[in-house]
């Protein structure tokens, strides 16, 4: 198996810079390339309707000289050169555009215009530091058949105060449940499950990210042992369990909204859950409480009877609309389009810790501060000195007298004593030319 290092080497052998390119080599290769050596027969032999497809439009333009196809002022470049130039003219890893005028202006070759895409769209480098490709179109979620069947869990914090909180997120409802953690385990989150599931029975399936007390093995027990099956989701891609990420932006607006007021978001947690749930959803136009258990619960604004009966069918028409509209407005936004990739295709992923912090390159060994000669003011070495820009001067306007009225005994301000200022001690010799 080849080592890491054998790997490395090759991979550098690949990206030196290319030897430069001349006409010796030119002529070699058109002697035998078996497209040019055509090209050149019919040119000598004055047939030009036995010139390839793509040549024959061009039967004006071409000539031979030193031994050498031109189109014009510009070199046809044989098959096995056409890749070294587009090396050579991307060698600085400029843009697409930038290539194609360095190479047009100079060389032509049939669809050289799709080499030089192919080339600078699989250039390593260029894909490291370029920005990534647009996203993929929004994938909605089809809404489940009954309540409680299919939910969603995740942990969001740590808070100021310490605490976690863990949520539940029914998909058919928007039943929310949630509790607060001091240490996230899996222990401590299946002993909550556990109380949730006693009112409200085991559901079929539930769906979290990849963290570690979701992926243990204790998790995946106790879930597989209440018959529950669990569902990740693509790492990196909290998108892909959005309906939880955007239970956990009303956790968060919480937990400041009470910080702003002096309130303890731990004990106004219980409040925020009841008005969640007896508030009508935007893409269902029902209340959780109503599609969860088919009734209203009872809050602190009044109410009278109602005679409207819960229509599961309305709710799922409202609920499919919703979806296809927020679809169209974020592929929209995004400039979504189609990927096309396939299991063993090889890709580019930008690594996180567990944080979420992305990895940057060390730059330790590099001066972290810089020194102007001038003013001896020190700045970092990634940040812009301002320049000073002379302003015009300007006529400063007469100020208007000012009267000064007494203060109050209560309101003069405070004397502050600074020590007498001394002659100096030193004795001085007068000059003998002044006549002392």
């Amino acid at each position: 198996m080849e080592s890491c290092a054998d790997r490395y080497v090759h991979y550098l052998a690949e990206q030196l810079t290319p030897i430069a390119m001349n006409t010796e080599e030119i002529q070699e290769h058109s002697k035998t390339d078996p497209e040019l050596i055509l090209v050149r027969q019919c040119i000598e032999n004055n047939q030009s309707h036995k010139l390839p497809p793509q040549y024959k439009p061009l039967e004006q333009e071409l000539s031979i000289v030193d031994n050498i196809i031109r189109r014009g002022n510009r070199i046809i470049l044989p098959t096995k050169l056409r890749s070294k130039a587009i090396k050579l003219a991307h060698e600085d890893h400029v843009g697409m555009t930038k290539t194609k005028q360095r190479i047009r202006s100079k060389l032509w070759w049939p669809n050289m215009d799709k080499d030089i895409e192919q080339h600078i769209r699989t250039c390593h480098p260029c894909q490291i530091v370029g920005k990534p490709d647009r996203p993929e179109p929004v994938q909605s979620t089809k809404l489940p058949d009954e309540p409680w069947t299919e939910l969603a869990i995740d942990v969001c914090g740590p808070f100021p105060t310490g605490e976690y909180v863990v949520s539940l997120n029914d998909y058919y409802s928007r039943w929310p449940e949630a509790t607060i953690l001091r240490t996230v385990t899996s222990a401590k989150i299946l002993e909550w499950l556990d109380n949730v599931f006693a009112t409200h029975g085991y559901p079929k399936q539930i769906k979290s990210d990849n963290a570690s007390y979701f992926t243990s093995q204790e998790f995946k027990q106790t879930l597989t042992s209440w018959g529950i099956q669990q569902h990740f989701i693509t790492p990196y891609w909290p998108q892909a369990n959005g309906k939880i990420e955007r239970f956990n932006q009303v956790i968060l607006k919480h937990v400041l909204t009470s910080n702003t007021t002096g309130r303890d978001w731990r004990k106004s947690l219980p409040m925020m859950l009841r008005n969640y749930r007896t508030t009508p959803h935007q893409s269902t136009g029902e209340t959780p409480a109503m599609m969860l258990m088919h009734r209203e619960l009872r809050t602190k604004l009044p109410s009278v009877k109602s005679c409207k009966s819960y229509d599961d069918t309305r709710a799922q028409q409202v609920d499919a609309k919703a979806k296809q509209q927020a679809k169209e407005y974020a592929d929209g936004k995004r400039r979504a389009r189609e990927k096309d990739f396939k299991i063993g295709d090889k890709v580019l992923l930008q690594l996180q810790d567990q944080h979420g912090q992305k990895y940057k390159r060390n730059s330790d060994h590099e001066p972290a501060e810089g020194k102007d000669e001038e003013d001896d003011t020190e700045h970092p070495a990634n940040e812009q000195v301002p320049q000073q820009v002379p302003q015009p001067e300007e006529e400063t306007p007469p100020q208007p007298e000012q009267v000064t009225q007494p203060l109050p005994h209560s309101q003069q301000p405070l004397s502050v004593h600074s020590p007498p200022r001394k002659r100096s001690a030193r004795k001085t010799k007068l000059p003998e030319r002044f006549g002392y």
